[in-house]
């Protein structure tokens, strides 16, 4: 009987934008780098990152029989929201993580969503990974009532993306 995967085998990682040398074929080790960062358990569980449609052009030539749409862009989106740490000198906070990657506007980073592993396991060759690469824009704090404070990071695609590369060694 198959099963099914669970939330807790998502992992996403921010990683600094020059720490992949080549986007179309990124390294295990430069996915658990020093300047990659696990930001999975800051996120909140309704978060955003995946290719949306592609857009495309519907020019008809007289040798087209019906309708075309070919496509042309390939668009993504990402939106994540992250917990807030009440303390905001712990370094070891992964909220405090979260909040001080994408606190400033106008930093490109790749985000890196793997499916499949726990997530705790580090990158290995064999897994499956999508990268959106993003500037950042300026966050937007969330106080509702009777909720725990978060950051939603905003996020702008720079049109870069490789999804679901398996990794080599």
């Amino acid at each position: 009987m198959p099963s099914k995967l669970l939330r807790g085998n998502t992992k996403i990682s921010v990683v600094e934008y020059a720490a992949i040398a080549d986007p179309a074929a990124p390294t295990s080790a430069e996915l658990n780098g020093p300047l990659s960062y696990d930001i999975s358990c800051a996120v909140l569980d309704d978060y955003t990152l995946n290719l949306t449609d592609s857009d495309t052009d519907d020019t008809l030539t007289v040798c087209d029989v019906g309708n075309v749409s070919t496509p042309t862009y390939i668009n993504y989106e990402g939106e994540l929201t992250g917990l807030r740490d009440a303390d905001l000198t712990d370094s070891a906070s992964v909220y405090n993580l979260f909040f001080n990657l994408f606190m400033a506007p106008d930093v490109k980073y790749w985000l890196v969503k793997r499916i499949g592993q726990p997530q705790a396991t580090a990158y290995a060759a064999g897994q499956v990974v999508s990268l959106y690469a993003f500037n950042t824009d300026y966050p937007t704090n969330n106080a509702e009532d009777g909720s725990m404070l978060s950051m939603t990071a905003n996020l702008k695609p720079s049109g870069e993306v490789n999804v679901n590369y398996t990794l080599g060694a």
